[in-house]
């Protein structure tokens, strides 16, 4: 059985994907004049494969290991940071999610905490 840290990666994973997918997919039909007008979609394309680029190294390990304190100490605030007003909420509320996963004992190596503004944001994903 899957733990809730794996979860969380592979809900990352397939928004992560089925973003870029969908980006691809869209770029492949579209004329010059339309790709250069694109292009911002592609940078946001290009975000979420930054983002998610080491998940594949900790995904199987059921439990927090190093690659996944540097997910959040070095991925989430680039991303938070590149995807502006793009994040949305239910993202926020999956990152914030992995985050409060971090079990006490590994705590004093994360050198990132959300936010009000992304606790506020994981809330409006979360329904709340």
């Amino acid at each position: 059985m899957a733990s809730r840290k794996q979860e969380i990666y592979c809900a990352l994973l397939y928004d992560g994907l089925i973003h870029i997918r969908f980006l691809c997919g869209r770029g492949a039909r579209l004329s010059a004049e339309e790709a250069l007008n694109f292009q911002g979609w592609f940078e946001v394309g290009w975000e979420e494969a930054n983002f998610l680029h080491h998940v594949h190294n900790s995904i199987l390990d059921p439990e927090y290991v190093e690659n996944d304190i540097s997910f959040i100490n070095f991925a989430f605030p680039c991303h938070i940071s590149r995807m502006g007003h793009q994040l949305g909420g239910s993202k926020a509320a999956l990152m914030l999610e992995f985050y409060e996963g971090v079990p006490e004992a590994l705590h004093p190596q994360l050198t990132w905490h959300p936010s009000k503004e992304f606790r506020v944001l994981a809330a409006q994903g979360r329904g709340e």
